[in-house]
């Protein structure tokens, strides 16, 4: 069998503290049943609850990655833009 393709579930967050463990508990177990490699890439975009500290704490989890758009570079042409 060859190799497969990486699949990159991206997700952006705005105030979703109530609903991330939830979304992670469900989303973990349909990934690892289709026997491919996956990433879970979370991105907050400037929450104002504490989306940010949920999203850190399930890095505890290898295939999730948060990315933070207040301190990533990639955001400044986005705030530029929305001036």
């Amino acid at each position: 069998m060859g190799l497969q393709s990486m699949i990159s579930l991206v997700i952006p967050v705005y105030n979703e503290e109530e609903n991330l463990n939830k979304l992670i508990e469900r989303i973990r177990p349909v990934m690892q049943n289709m026997d491919r490699p996956y990433e879970i890439i979370l991105i907050d975009d400037g929450s104002r609850d504490s989306s940010l500290s949920i999203l850190k704490s399930l890095t505890k989890y290898p295939e999730v990655r948060i990315v933070d758009l207040i301190i990533e570079p990639l955001n400044y042409p986005v705030r530029q833009s929305l001036g």
